[in-house]
């Protein structure tokens, strides 16, 4: 009886998430960390699917997820092994491949596909100690940046003014351009390394890639006016 109540709420929570976030259809739900990671605990059976690369899968990951490579030609057939009639969870780095999985799995015919939003990097952040650097690779922020036609990268850190200035509508861009524009909010005090691999040496650096090249840059504050002009440029 208890179990069954514990799987009723993460019903509950699935379908909220769901409603809080643009659905791609009724198979669909975008969640966040935690009903992401309440699902993993209640379900010692769950369909969980890494769709990162082997040699990202190899060097972090989440506990028990099956790596299904989407770049990888057999991506289909391994997928085809799984029950449809059960949910999916599935996740990538910070949402790119993962969202264009998820349509292919409703395409299949995948009744219910559960998406974590922000991916393994905003897994990774949730369960990292402070203490312990939450550092990306050059080579992981280059597929970070490419991974949908235009990204607005945000290097900020808990003691910037400006970067406190401008998270409020930097967050509220999340909204006001989902599904148009991927934020990705880098703590640059955990990423020392990628700001100065970058060339950057002042906060908060505020990026603009379309098609994976860079078409905007600056080390300062951007008002949010401006920026917003700047993304409907690309959109």
């Amino acid at each position: 009886m208890i179990k069954a109540l514990k799987i009723a709420s993460l019903v509950i929570a699935i379908t909220v998430a769901s409603c809080n976030s643009q659905t791609k259809s009724e198979n669909y739900a975008l969640v966040d960390v935690a009903t992401f990671e309440n699902a993993i605990q209640e379900n010692n059976n769950i369909q969980l699917v890494d769709v990162r690369t082997p040699k990202e899968y190899n060097e972090g990951k989440i506990a028990d997820a099956l790596n299904i490579d989407w770049n990888n030609a057999n991506f289909t057939e391994e997928v085809e092994k799984l029950d449809k009639n059960q949910p999916i969870y599935i996740y990538c780095l910070s949402g790119g491949r993962s969202k264009k999985a998820s349509d292919k799995l409703i395409a299949l015919g995948f009744r219910q596909v559960i998406e974590l939003d922000g991916g393994y990097m905003n897994w990774y952040k949730n369960h990292t100690p402070a203490t312990q650097p939450d550092q990306f690779t050059a080579a992981e922020y280059t597929e970070m940046v490419s991974d949908a036609p235009v990204v607005l990268v945000d290097f900020y850190a808990d003691w910037c003014a400006p970067c406190k200035i401008m998270a409020p509508y930097i967050e509220q861009f999340k909204t006001d351009y989902k599904d148009q524009v991927k934020v990705l909010k880098i703590d640059a005090d955990q990423n020392k390394q990628l700001v100065t691999q970058l060339g950057y040496q002042a906060l908060p650096i505020v990026l603009i890639y379309k098609n994976g090249t860079l078409v905007f840059e600056r080390e300062g504050l951007v008002t949010e006016p401006e920026l917003r002009e700047l993304l409907n440029k690309q959109l």
